[in-house]
């Protein structure tokens, strides 16, 4: 079977040659297969295929970061979302050290406009890089908890478009208490020391 698609392949059949894959893969698993059937069902757009092939592979616990990835990529262009937020979430919990499991994660939750989700994520994380430190603030005050958003704004990002990006969420927070007296108490110190400070960074 292998030689078969091999041969369509090369004779320019991939339509012809993915099922002969798939088959193969069904029938040994073997990872040859199994890569090749994934390719040729995105190649050919055929995500039906590609999302029958993924799942199989993760209920096996067979499935790769960069898998899950592909598998809740299909999901969401299918308008599956709880279902790619599910897959993300086993991904992570098979790959927690893994970066872009994480990110892809955070973003489906942040435009699924679940923040709560998106903040317990980045809370849950060990140690929080400069640009995590600001998508959490960003989240806090999304959830109305300024006060948490401008604690964890109180660090100096050694980027240079990091620390633009803080310097504008600080007076942007600034400037959304209209009241001197809600400021002071958020800043613990008085208005006129606290936009003082502001204009300091």
């Amino acid at each position: 079977r292998q030689t078969i698609a091999q041969v369509l392949e090369w004779n320019g059949l991939p339509q012809e040659a993915l099922p002969v894959w798939v088959s193969l893969y069904q029938q040994t698993g073997s990872a040859q297969a199994f890569q090749r059937s994934v390719d040729l069902a995105r190649g050919l757009f055929q995500w039906d295929t590609l999302r029958v092939l993924l799942v199989e592979r993760a209920r096996q616990k067979r499935l790769q970061p960069d898998g899950y990835i592909t598998l809740a990529e299909v999901l969401v262009g299918a308008g599956r979302f709880d279902d790619a937020r599910e897959w993300l979430t086993e991904g992570r919990s098979r790959f927690p050290r893994s970066d872009t499991l994480r990110e892809r994660l955070l973003t489906l939750l942040i435009n699924l406009r679940d923040f709560p989700a998106a903040i317990e994520l980045l809370e849950n994380e060990p140690r929080l890089s400069d640009a995590d430190r600001i998508q959490l603030a960003s989240l806090y005050w999304r959830t109305r908890q300024p006060e948490r958003a401008l604690a964890l704004l109180d660090f100096e990002p050694q980027d240079r478009q990091l620390a633009e990006t803080v310097q504008i969420m600080r007076m942007d927070l600034a400037t959304a208490w209209v009241e001197p007296t809600s400021w002071s108490g958020i800043m613990k110190v008085s208005w006129p020391e606290a936009t003082a400070s502001l204009r300091r960074i």
